[in-house]
């Protein structure tokens, strides 16, 4: 359930599909193990602008759009803005409750039973906020590492170049700067020539 429209949110689901691998398979395992997968967004807001009230995203080929992948990883995005285009009867529904409206129906009056229920279920709820501020402390974590591993890298190529600058002052050849920043940083030889 998305309530805000956040840029990040294509990023969010692509990281979604990484944790749902990463927990079927063990390492070592094969990976016909992965079994096929959706995520689903409901979101109360148009998360691409087109007016669409579902978005359903497969690995496609950017050549030939009738090549399809096959890794049997869905994404979906319903935009509950446009639940009146929805054909199927129930889904409309849902999303017309999700969005703030609710029809007197079987299908949503036990979705609120549901949720009127979970809402005064206090042990739900603190798992839910531990797990959400778990969520917040990992995405704090690899935002820190991140930088950390940035700062190391810009150090890095500093001291490649200021190596290269003050190889060539003492008049070394192209080849010899080469060899000597490849043997010393353990660089391809393409990456060297980059810095050159």
């Amino acid at each position: 359930m998305q309530v805000t429209n956040k840029k990040e949110l294509k990023k969010r689901v692509r990281y979604y599909q990484d944790l749902i691998d990463l927990n079927i398979i063990e390492k070592g395992e094969t990976y016909t193990k992965l079994k096929e997968s959706y995520i689903i967004f409901i979101c109360t807001f148009d998360a691409f602008n087109k007016g669409l009230p579902k978005y359903t995203f497969e690995n496609i080929c950017n050549e030939d759009n009738s090549i399809k992948l096959g890794d049997e990883t869905y994404k979906i995005f319903f935009n509950t803005l446009a639940f009146e285009k929805i054909e199927n009867d129930k889904l409309k529904a849902f999303l017309k409750y999700v969005n703030g409206e609710r029809e007197d129906n079987t299908f949503i009056n036990k979705i609120n039973d549901k949720v009127r229920r979970i809402k005064r279920n206090e042990e739900w709820r603190q798992e839910y906020m531990t797990l959400l501020m778990r969520e917040q402390e990992i995405a704090e974590e690899n935002y820190k590492k991140g930088i950390e591993e940035g700062i190391k890298e810009g150090i890095k190529e500093g001291m490649i170049i200021k190596q290269i600058e003050m190889l060539k002052r003492f008049k070394k050849d192209e080849e010899e700067i080469i060899r000597e920043i490849e043997k010393e940083y353990n660089l391809s030889i393409e990456e060297v020539k980059r810095y050159l």
